[in-house]
């Protein structure tokens, strides 16, 4: 089985192949079936189904010089004992010798993903996706999801952010984004307003819209003639 943390530590080690998903991470090879492992720097990786069920080796870690190498505010615990980010939510993950240490969460969810694999993604993301994967995701969340692009509407009614004896309006958000379930065949454009998902469309019905979209610019703006 793979140790989350160490297969983190060796992502530097891993060739262009083994972080796309396409070669085994513990030993390259690339003509087998493999069974997914985690992520390592937002990829999923992979490992054949010799490698994935071989126990590793334990790693020899010098606790003293691994202390020595960390900034001030990592021993004090207000950075990330791993990344040393101090901007993030940081939680407590226990003790370093005599120190409490903190972390991204964002790790912890790594390190999920590797201890705790979704075996049911039969294949690498799609480059877009950013969704953290695991091995207890519902049938109907086991799905790819890209970033959300947003547009400030300011010609629309604005949204009481705050209370009635207090308000804080806002302008609501034309906002576009990607999903696709594990077993479509490609991803849908998903365009709403707010929170609220209006429709989700194909990707020719996407470009179809976008170039509608762009000839309804042009003809305001009177870059085009109108149709006879």
């Amino acid at each position: 089985m793979f140790n989350g943390s160490r297969l983190l530590a060796e992502a530097a080690t891993l060739s262009a192949d083994q972080l796309d998903g396409i070669a085994c991470v513990r030993c390259g090879r690339d003509d087998t079936p493999m069974t997914p492992v985690g992520r390592v720097d937002g990829c999923q990786v992979f490992a054949c189904a010799s490698c994935a069920t071989t126990p590793e080796p334990p790693a020899a870690v010098d606790l003293h010089a691994l202390l020595d190498s960390l900034t001030p505010a990592q021993l004090n615990g207000r950075a990330c004992i791993t990344c040393g980010a101090a901007g993030e939510i940081l939680k407590p993950i226990g003790k370093l010798l005599d120190r409490d240490v903190v972390e991204c969460d964002a790790h912890k969810w790594e390190r999920d993903g590797v201890e705790n694999p979704p075996t049911w993604l039969t294949g690498p993301c799609p480059a877009w996706c950013i969704a953290r994967h695991h091995a207890m995701d519902c049938p109907e969340d086991r799905q790819h999801s890209s970033e959300i692009l947003g547009v400030d509407l300011t010609t629309h009614d604005f949204e009481n952010c705050g209370t009635q004896d207090s308000p804080a309006f806002r302008p609501v958000s034309a906002r576009v984004d990607l999903i696709q379930h594990y077993r479509e065949a490609e991803a849908r454009v998903c365009v709403g307003v707010g929170d609220d998902t209006s429709f989700r469309l194909t990707l020719a019905e996407a470009e179809q819209h976008a170039r509608h979209l762009l000839r309804m610019v042009a003809l305001a703006r009177g870059q085009v003639s109108s149709p006879e």
